[in-house]
């Protein structure tokens, strides 16, 4: 709703009108108004008081000499506010009224009037806005109920590379399949600070907020960083503060948030969190794979990170094009087509005005990600076969063929040569889309990154909590590692959600696990020792008990103190073994490279003596 605020009747009000006194006849007073080309009169006193007021309409009632109106007379003064003025007219249901001050008539308030200053403040509040949009240093993207695209400043065209005439009132979809904006439309539900990638060269920090006009939703406004922005805003704020030293836990603290969501490498299946040498063993496969154009086939259980490995792979491959996520498990069979080739306008009842465009197309140049392949139609795989063999689809309803480049990353939870000889696959597409398969191994089968994972998932969800105070109480981590995972690494996501939810003063018991952890395990924490064990050993553990022995003499027991001379000793380490490569060293220390970066300013780590492989 437009607000009036503080606009007020004297700047909208018209000095131009009639004002006569009695006795006068009908016919007098419609030639005055004619003559002044006014609609009404205003009826003053002796005394200049106005009495009543007479339209057109209220002099065709009347042939007497005099006219007497049968109505009381309603005034406001120069000072009352437009939105109180607007409101008298309606509840009154009048048209105009007289302005008096001191009890004198100073002018006339129209209907007309009323809306020439809704015009101008509209006009006045979307230049202020637009101004306020092109100078501010956020993107900012606006969406109405149907996604269609209503506002997109400057900052959104640089940090896109889309202008504004392209995208306004467009689908949001058909220019970032993945983006954010529908689902807090949908759910209506804020988001803030969240790391996204709408588009596989395009990171970024969102925030998005439903609107509302009154009770109605609206549509939804959005703002956005790219990442590397916000890191380089945060090493600012570090070389500002480096001379002050005293400062370093609070300036620590003030990082913790940009660690959280960026991601630890240009190499995007750093994303894929664990340790594992089974795990490390798909993504060094996955990257070989990533750089051919071939087609893949992920095999994995429910839950084991499918369409996560299938975006890496899109981000490392050098596909200019959408990622484009397909369920095909949710999508009914009557809708498949229309749904993945598009239609045309008029192609069935209830087809949108100018038709849809379907996933292929969105995925010109760029990764069709078809999950829960095993669930597509029988008659649906005979023509995605097509497609993958003519490079040609054609939009229901439609005459032409369009021409598509997609790369097709399959999955699958079932074995689908079984499907194939149960005949519930077709075995000529089964042999198109798995050119390379990779098997995604599940969470029982890599227990050593339940730690690392369920540390990423507790720091996405206490973004705006204090991590330091969230701690895990004895028995918790043995008690998850002791579990078999059916549900994976899914499952693990929720227990860490009603771990969190249920946590009192910071602290995750075991009372915190769901009942179907507790009764299949006997909590312990033993494996945890174990496995923490063998991650240090990777990074040449004589070193450390070396580091470690020196330690064990030294009289200061300061824990703090001696664990920031491990902490810098493995930070050495890893340049000299890499030869002063820090995404290298930050890879083997598995920490993010701002994390590095910022230690190595705070123990003042010469690079070059590490390049030399000095000590």
């Amino acid at each position: 709703m437009i607000d009036f605020g503080e606009m007020k009747v004297k700047n909208f009000m018209c000095h131009n009108y009639i004002a006569v006194t009695p006795p006068l006849k009908t016919e007098d007073i419609l030639n005055k108004m004619l003559d002044n080309n006014q609609q009404e009169a205003i009826i003053i006193d002796e005394q200049g008081e106005p009495q009543a007021i007479l339209t057109f309409s209220d002099l065709e009632k009347n042939e007497g000499e005099w006219v007497e109106p049968n109505y009381d007379l309603i005034t406001v003064s120069p000072d009352t506010s437009l939105s109180r003025a607007r409101k008298i007219m309606q509840d009154n249901d009048i048209g105009r009224l007289p302005v008096t001050e001191g009890k004198k008539v100073v002018g006339i308030l129209r209907k007309d009037d009323l809306l020439l200053g809704l015009y101008k403040h509209k006009k006045k509040l979307n230049w202020s806005f637009f101004k306020l949009l092109e100078n501010i240093q956020e993107a900012v993207c606006v969406i109405n109920c149907q996604g269609e695209v209503m506002v997109w400043n400057k900052q959104a065209e640089e940090i896109s590379g889309i202008k504004k005439q392209e995208i306004i009132e467009q689908d949001i979809e058909a220019f970032f399949p993945d983006s954010l904006l529908p689902q807090v439309l949908e759910k209506e539900r804020p988001v803030e600070n969240i790391k996204h990638s709408p588009r596989q060269d395009l990171n970024i920090i969102i925030s998005a907020h439903p609107v509302y006009f009154f009770d109605e939703l609206i549509g939804v406004i959005a703002t956005a960083k790219e990442i590397e922005e916000v890191a380089d805003m945060t090493w600012d704020i570090k070389s500002d503060s480096r001379e002050d030293m005293s400062e370093t836990g609070k300036l620590e603290t003030e990082i913790m948030p940009v660690e959280r969501i960026e991601d630890a490498d240009d190499d995007p299946f750093q994303m894929i969190k664990g340790r594992s040498e089974i795990l490390e063993t798909a993504k060094d496969k996955a990257r070989q794979a990533a750089v051919t154009d071939f087609n893949i086939l992920l095999i994995g259980e429910s839950g084991t990170g499918k369409e996560l490995f299938a975006q890496a792979i899109h981000k490392a491959s050098e596909r200019k094009g959408n990622f484009v996520p397909v369920n095909c498990g949710a999508i009914p069979a009557d809708l498949f087509e229309s749904e993945m080739f598009g239609y045309v306008e008029g192609a069935f009842t209830g087809a949108s005005a100018g038709g849809k465009v379907g996933y292929f197309e969105l995925a010109d140049l760029g990764t069709l990600f078809l999950d829960e392949i095993e669930s597509m139609p029988l008659p649906m795989q005979a023509k995605l076969l097509r497609v993958l063999q003519e490079n040609k689809i054609k939009r229901v309803g439609g005459e032409e063929f369009i021409d598509v480049d997609v790369r097709i990353i399959s999955a699958a939870s079932t074995d689908l040569e079984k499907e194939v000889s149960k005949g519930e696959f077709r075995e000529d597409l089964y042999y198109r889309i798995d050119v390379i398969d990779l098997k995604l191994p599940p969470l029982r089968n890599r227990k050593e990154d339940i730690p690392v994972l369920l540390e990423t998932f507790l720091r996405e969800m206490s973004w705006s909590r204090d991590l330091s105070t969230v701690k895990l109480c004895p028995g918790v981590m043995g008690a998850l590692m002791n579990y078999e995972w059916p549900g994976n690494i899914r499952e693990l996501k929720n227990t860490a959600k009603q771990m969190l939810a249920f946590a009192s003063s910071g602290e995750i018991t075991v009372e915190c696990l769901p009942e179907r952890i507790l009764n299949e395990i006997s909590p312990s924490g033993e494996e945890v020792e174990e496995i923490e064990s063998e991650s240090i050993s990777k990074i040449e553990l004589d070193e450390i008990q070396s580091d470690l022995a020196i330690i064990k003499h030294m009289e200061n027991l300061n824990l703090e103190d001696n664990l920031k001379v491990i902490e810098r000793r493995l930070i050495e380490m890893a340049l000299r073994k890499t030869s002063g490569n820090k995404s290298q060293a930050a890879d083997l220390l598995k920490i993010p490279r701002s994390t590095l970066h910022y230690k190595i300013d705070k123990y003042d780590i010469n690079l070059n003596s590490q390049k030399n492989g000095q000590a």
